[in-house]
Order: structure tokens, then sequence, then C-alpha cells
């Protein structure tokens, strides 16, 4: 009897499910209009890498990114919990992609939800962030392509209307077309195999995890006990850790398994970035021939999209055999069209 009264001041008087279910849509961004309006924010913020990011720093990126979402509707002790924090391992004078959202509970919630479970909640919070980042930084390439290629179009036709319809083509905008359409075909498969993995982990894992956790807690007699709480939420935020960053059986979750392709598609995106610079373009001009200006960036791009292409392949060929969850599911959504295991 005790620890149902004890259960119901702490749902009342300190709004237990209130902030558990902030969690669930702060640090496991389940909140869109947020998660996006951060990105932005943090993009903004990649010219200052190099300095150090102090306190203040981390606390106006987060306001601005409240300011800007349905966030600045939310509860005020709920936002103070939340913060934006350099993780101890970081370093010093590490850059804005090594940032990561934190909850901070307070007495006498920081004893009902303990440090461990809190430890869960940022491991997978931080590897979310890692997703929504690639996939921000994926749409940002590709809209720079789709108005690149729009300016290349203009360029031709201006050039085409100079030399008269009977001079020969120009054969470098035909290889600068070539390797903006590689680059933008790679960026578009890049962006389609991270957003289904993260509707995935989004709808399937944690939104079904969380409908399990509120029927375990809700109870046909309104009573419910602190341990029978505490065991439904461990459960809850065991079973989505477990997914994404391994169990304590040694099971790998997406965060091993996608650790590789995170690697090459940050590299996809540097090498595009490169490609498409000021000085690359300048080099190109002032170059005969824009061909062999050309060379060296369209091989680095042309590298990491395949390299990108057979590690999807080998993580589709692993979950397409294993029968855990909804990942047989998942393989069909991003193979729709067979593209990668049609082809070998």
């Amino acid at each position: 009897m005790v620890n149902e009264r004890l259960m119901s001041v702490l749902k009342t008087r300190f709004d237990l499910m209130g902030h558990v279910e902030a969690i669930r849509r702060y640090l496991l961004f389940e909140k869109g209009d947020f998660a996006l309006a951060l990105m932005e924010v943090l993009d903004n913020q990649e010219s200052h890498a190099g300095k150090s990011i102090m306190a203040h720093d981390l606390s106006a990126v987060l306001s601005s990114a409240v300011r800007s979402s349905n966030a600045q509707h939310e509860s005020p002790e709920r936002l103070a919990a939340l913060a934006l924090v350099l993780p101890e391992e970081a370093g010093h004078g590490c850059g804005w992609d090594e940032v990561a959202l934190s909850y901070n509970l307070s007495a006498p919630l920081s004893y009902v939800v303990p440090k461990h479970t809190m430890e869960k909640y940022f491991a997978v919070s931080r590897f979310l962030l890692k997703l929504k980042r690639i996939e921000y930084a994926l749409h940002s390439v590709w809209h720079h392509q789709m108005t690149g290629s729009r300016s290349q179009l203009r360029s031709e036709d201006l050039l085409k209307r100079r030399s008269g319809a009977g001079a020969p083509p120009d054969r470098s905008l035909a290889a600068v077309r070539k390797a903006a359409r590689e680059s933008t075909i790679a960026c578009s498969e890049m962006i389609q195999f991270f957003q289904q993995v993260q509707r995935y982990l989004s709808l399937n894992v944690i939104e079904g995890a969380w409908a399990k956790f509120l029927k375990a807690t809700s109870g046909n007699s309104g009573e419910l006990g602190i341990d029978l709480w505490n065991a439904a939420h461990s459960k809850y935020i065991g079973s989505i850790h477990d997914v994404v960053c391994g169990g304590r059986d040694g099971g790998r979750g997406f965060q091993h398994s996608l650790a590789s392709i995170l690697g090459t598609t940050a590299q996809f995106i540097t090498a595009v970035k490169e490609l498409n610079s000021e000085n690359a373009l300048a080099a190109r001009r002032a170059a005969p021939d824009a061909r062999t200006g050309l060379a060296e960036h369209t091989a680095r791009v042309h590298a990491t999209a395949t390299r990108f292409r057979d590690q999807v392949k080998d993580i589709l060929r692993v979950m397409s055999r294993t029968t855990a969850g909804e990942l047989p599911f998942l393989v069909v959504t991003i193979d729709f069209n067979e593209a990668y295991t049609g082809s070998g």
C-alpha cells in the first residue's frame, strides 16, 4: 500500500510520467519539429568547429532550437531538465559533431529513474543524433546538387548559343554533368537508407516499446507500486538500448552495424563538397580541360559511393537472416526495388 501511495505522489506532485514522456520526445527524438530545428542550429555552428565550445554556447544552441519549435510550449520544469552537453570522453576542444542531449532529473525522481537507466537513454540518444545529423547533411548536399544542376544546364545552354549550332560538343561539360549525376544518385540512395533505418527505430522499436510500457503501467486496478513501475520502465528502455546499442549478452545493435556505413557516408559528403567547392570550380575553369581537375574528386566520390553500396549489401544480408523483431521487413523497405540484392 505504501508503494502505491508513493507512486501516486511521484506521478501527481513530481510529474514522473510527464518527465518520462519528455525524455522520449527529446532524447529519443520523437518530436520531429524540435529535431529539425536542432539540426538547423547545429549546422550553423560548423564554422566554429575548431573553437573550444563553452557552456553558454551549448545553452544558446538549445534555446534557439526550443524557440524555433513547438518545444517552446513545453512545461518550464521539463525544459529546465533538458540540456545540450559535451560528453566527458569527447575531450577539450572537440567540435560540434560531438555534442549530445541529456536530461537531468532531480530528487526524488533521480532515485526512481537511476543513473544507469539515464545512461542507457543517453547512449541511445547519441546514436540517434548521429543518424539525424548525417541525414540532414545529406539533404543539404542534395539541395546544393539540385541548385548546381540547374545552374549547369543554364551555362550549357548559354554556351551552345554562343558557339552556334554546328559547334562540337564540349567534353568537359559532359564530364562535369556525369560526375554530378553519379553523386546525386548516390546521395539519394543514402538518404533513403537512413530514412528507412530511422523510421524502423522510431515506429517499430521506440513506439512499440512505449506502447508496451504504457500497457504494463496502466493496470486494471489503477494502482501501481514503484517496484512494478521500475521493472516496466527498465524493460522499456532496455529493449530499445538492446536494439540500438546491443544487449548485455554480447549482441550487436544498430550502433555497431552502421558504424562503417556512417563513416563512409561522412567521407562521401566531404568528397562531394570538395567536388563542388569554389576552389575546385575555379581550378576547373582555369584548366584547359575540366576533366583533368575532375579526375581526383570524381574518383573519391565514386569510391565512397561504391563502398557504401557494398556495405549496405552486407548489412542487408545479415538482417535478412535474422527473425528478431521486424528486421526482414526493414530489408524489404530499404531494398524495395532490389537495387542491392538483385545485383549480386
